[in-house]
């Protein structure tokens, strides 16, 4: 049988001691944060980040699913430190449907998918519309497109 290679319930206290109730959208954060977190029950990349702009972050009408800015930094952290064989998956609540019912999601570490690197990452979220931040990529990567490299 597989087992984590640490025990996950000191490691959880600590986040919980260290972040307490904080979530991403709390004013009190004053910098961008983006944590790549890999969604293993459907397979999926979730970057998670704290820009108001973005899609996610906000409430959406008709979304079962928690905003960005509802999510407890702790439980980020977590998900984002289970990596297979050190901690277990984390398994935690995103969303209610209108029943009441909870949704929940399978996450481990975002470095166990193809979308591990962070630069990447945070290149992709600058640069693609649905996160809020609409960065020019400029003259010099446009232009790559264009050459047969």
């Amino acid at each position: 049988m597989l087992t984590s290679k640490f025990r996950f319930r000191p490691f959880q206290g600590l986040a919980h001691d260290v972040f307490g109730d904080i979530k991403l959208g709390d004013t009190s954060i004053l910098t961008g944060i983006l944590i790549m977190l890999h969604r293993a029950d459907s397979n999926s990349p979730w970057p998670v980040h704290n820009n108001p702009a973005g899609k996610f972050y906000g409430d959406l009408p008709d979304s079962a699913h928690l905003a960005n800015k509802d999510l407890p930094i702790a439980n980020l952290v977590l998900e984002s430190c289970a990596a297979p064989s050190y901690f277990r998956p984390m398994e935690i609540e995103i969303g209610r449907l209108p029943n009441g019912q909870i949704l929940r999601g399978l996450f481990v570490d975002g470095s166990i998918s193809p979308h591990k690197n962070p630069a990447l990452q945070a290149l992709r979220v600058a640069t693609i519309p649905g996160y809020g931040f609409n960065w020019p990529l400029g003259d010099l990567w446009n232009g790559f497109g264009s050459r047969n490299i």
